[in-house]
């Protein structure tokens, strides 16, 4: 068993949806101004719908190449609604 301090949480984007090329830059810099060693990504699915669509997926699969370079373990991605989660970790996507 292991324990995970927060020691900073970040904000990267509020709005609508954005999945460019470019926005692994976003947990780069922030990869590099917080020094950590890992990170949890989480947003919500305000229709309530739990299952990771395609974007998400990918979304994943590129901060974690960005997380590589830095030496930034991925630990999670979650996925929030008003009445649960779905983990990436949990559904063995990591």
């Amino acid at each position: 068993m292991f324990s995970i301090e927060l020691k900073m949480s970040s904000l990267l984007y509020l709005g609508i949806r954005i999945f460019s090329k470019s926005f692994s830059i976003f947990f780069l810099v922030t990869f590099i101004k917080s020094l950590a060693s890992g990170i949890i990504i989480a947003h919500n699915h305000p229709s309530g719908n739990l299952n990771p669509s395609q974007p998400d997926i990918n979304l994943t699969k590129k901060v974690k190449q960005a997380g590589n370079t830095m030496d930034v373990q991925v630990l999670d991605h979650l996925i929030l609604t008003k009445d649960s989660y779905y983990s990436f970790a949990d559904e063995g996507i990591m």
